[in-house]
């Protein structure tokens, strides 16, 4: 009975450990890229991500169109009062709505109606 429970504690200590390096080699990895590739270049990571996103060609345009609108209240005030099915089209669940509810509708008068 000792046995199988020192096999158990040394396996688990083992996984245990392993999981640990593999997230520490996972961080120090990223360490090495903040300081190395992007401290040196003297850019934040979030310089870096929003350069790339939207200092793109294809998304300039669109930058320029959705600056004041790009804010937190702005996308906020968007999603709850802007008119979204013009920009983006009706969704598949409000589509597959409708055609239940027509369904449904047509089924209500076929049954009122008689039979030859």
């Amino acid at each position: 009975m000792a046995d199988e429970n020192q096999f158990f504690y040394t396996f688990t200590v083992k996984v245990v450990t392993i999981d640990a390096a593999l997230f520490a080699l996972c961080l120090v990895t990223f360490c090495i890229y903040q300081i190395f590739a992007l401290g040196l270049n003297n850019v934040a990571s979030n310089e870096d991500i929003r350069h790339r996103w939207n200092g793109h060609r294809r998304n300039k345009k669109a930058v320029k169109l959705y600056k004041k609108e790009a804010g937190c209240c702005g996308r906020f005030a968007y999603l709850l009062f802007g008119d979204v099915d013009s920009v983006q089209g009706r969704s598949r669940l409000q589509k597959y709505a409708e055609l239940v509810e027509t369904f449904y509708e047509i089924q209500k008068l076929g049954e009122g109606r008689p039979t030859p």
